[in-house]
């Protein structure tokens, strides 16, 4: 009523919670004597026996249970689940960044932001200051809980795989499960603290997963994404969708899919006239620019009747084709691909790349004029 909702749920029991949520579509404040609220949303969860949980979607000020949240304007939305004076975690979003002060009981405790510690605090108000984006930020008085880890990459072997893991601030080692029933159930394989793990001992053909699980000391941080690993005991098969274009006389750029598994590709050359394969690229990336003589750029309109009309000059038709190298050695050579200006498949339509932003609801009188986006994005 009037905005306010209160749901108590699990009555009487050990999860027994009340939730009391704010929603109006204009600004509003409610003041009692152990809750205030300014603003247009906002969430008061307490539990029996448990955390409270405090929400502003969106608003200035929140207090409830002793504890208060303010930011410095109403678009940077903050959240605090608060176990004590010294245990308080949440997030925060803006578009344009901002700042909040937690008022809170006194109590030393270290403060981070996204894992990084960013110093001691004892007092009743702390300020935190965020970028732009979605953040997290911690403060309490034992082991800062590290950002989650990620496996970021990976290199089939004979009978296993390697895999690369991103740093995570705070952590001090990572370490690695393994799922053989598509994630449902997970069991600790091993540890890093370099950044590399080897799983061995794995009888291919084999399909699993794995995932990285930061750790500072006893605490652990969420598990990173499900990471897809198969072991087939021979080299990765071609990448596919190899494709050429020449954007300017005598340059090629030369683009493929990624294949799981491989550590590098290496891409081959083999121009008119001539029966020899020549390699022009090796290394992780999924693409190169490879300057060669005798390339030119696709005509206007290709295709059989302009081939009629514009005979393919001498040494234009370069052929190109990448193979995919893993930890048993490198593998197949992918579909052959050529620069024949007079190709469909070499042409680039000169056509604008923006995509409509607007729809009827992004326009008054469903928003307010200020919040009407760009017709297509990029702006």
């Amino acid at each position: 009523r009037n905005g306010v909702t209160e749901v108590t749920v699990a009555a009487g029991t050990r999860d027994e919670r009340r939730d009391v949520v704010f929603l109006q579509r204009e600004e509003f404040t409610v003041e009692d004597p152990d809750l205030t609220v300014s603003g247009r949303a906002a969430v008061v969860r307490t539990r029996k026996g448990g955390p409270t949980e405090l929400v502003l979607f969106h608003g200035r000020r929140l207090t409830a249970q002793g504890y208060t949240l303010e930011a410095d304007h109403a678009d940077l939305g903050v959240s605090a689940v608060v176990t004590s004076p010294t245990e308080i975690q949440g997030r925060a979003f803006s578009r344009s960044g901002g700042t909040v002060v937690l008022t809170r009981p006194a109590g030393a405790a270290t403060l981070a932001l996204n894992g990084q510690i960013l110093g001691n605090v004892a007092g009743t108000r702390v300020s935190l200051t965020f970028p732009p984006g979605a953040h997290r930020w911690q403060l309490t008085a034992g082991p800062v809980e590290p950002m989650p880890a990620e496996i970021t990459a990976s290199e089939a072997r004979a009978d296993g795989v390697q895999v690369t893991v991103s740093r995570s601030a705070s952590a001090t080692r990572t370490v690695i499960e393994r799922s053989d029933d598509g994630g449902l159930s997970w069991v600790a394989v091993g540890e890093t603290t370099d950044g590399l793990f080897n799983l061995r001992g794995v009888t291919p053909p084999a399909k699993l997963h794995l995932r990285a699980v930061a750790a500072n000391g006893p605490v652990l941080a969420r598990p990173g994404r499900d990471f897809p690993v198969v072991v087939t005991g021979v080299p990765v098969p071609p990448p596919a969708g190899l494709r050429v274009l020449v954007p300017a006389a005598g340059r090629v750029v030369a683009t493929w899919g990624q294949v799981l598994g491989a550590s590098s590709y290496r891409l081959y050359r083999q121009t008119s006239g001539s029966s020899d394969w020549t390699e022009v690229y090796r290394g992780p990336a999924w693409e190169f620019t490879d300057a060669v003589s005798g390339a030119v750029p696709a005509v206007v309109e290709p295709g059989q009747a302009a081939a009629w009309r514009q005979p393919v000059p001498e040494g234009s038709v370069i052929r190109y084709a990448v193979r995919a190298v893993d930890g048993i050695g490198e593998g197949e050579r992918s579909e052959v691909v050529s620069t024949d200006p007079s190709s469909w498949a070499a042409w680039l339509p000169a056509t604008s790349l923006e995509f409509k932003r607007q729809t009827a609801y992004w326009l008054p009188p469903y928003v307010r004029p200020e919040q009407v986006p760009p017709a297509a994005y990029p702006p």
